[in-house]
């Protein structure tokens, strides 16, 4: 998606209200991902969104890769665990996605084009 189409997308979002969290390339920095999507579900009220857009991990052989160069890469103040799988993470931190778009960015670095963009709703616990 080009960097214009993105502008105009989150120009879209309504005004922050404590009911909206957005996170854009900050969760591949979380060295313990659950716990900082703990903490933003704790801070959202039931029915709060988050707006996430994050690089991800991919399935096979380059997945695996992407995981052992984003374990290596996250040993650095600016580095980033590229292999994950956000989407699961947010499911499991109890939310529901309601919209998710996987798509390439245009990247000379092979490991970085796999990204997601995605809205989650918090559910309440059952």
């Amino acid at each position: 998606m080009a960097a214009g189409a993105w502008d105009r997308r989150l120009a879209a979002l309504p005004e922050p209200d404590g009911d909206l969290v957005v996170s854009v390339g900050r969760l591949c920095h979380e060295p313990d991902l659950a716990a900082a999507l703990e903490r933003v579900r704790r801070d959202l009220p039931a029915g709060g969104r988050l707006v996430f857009v994050e690089h991800i991990g991919r399935p096979g052989v380059l997945g695996r890769v992407q995981t052992a160069y984003g374990d290596a890469v996250a040993r650095f103040p600016w580095g980033c665990r590229v292999g994950r799988d956000i989407p699961a993470a947010v499911r499991r931190a109890g939310f529901l996605v309601t919209d998710l778009e996987r798509f390439n960015m245009p990247t000379p670095n092979p490991l970085l084009r796999s990204w997601v963009s995605g809205i989650a709703v918090r559910r309440d616990a059952a």
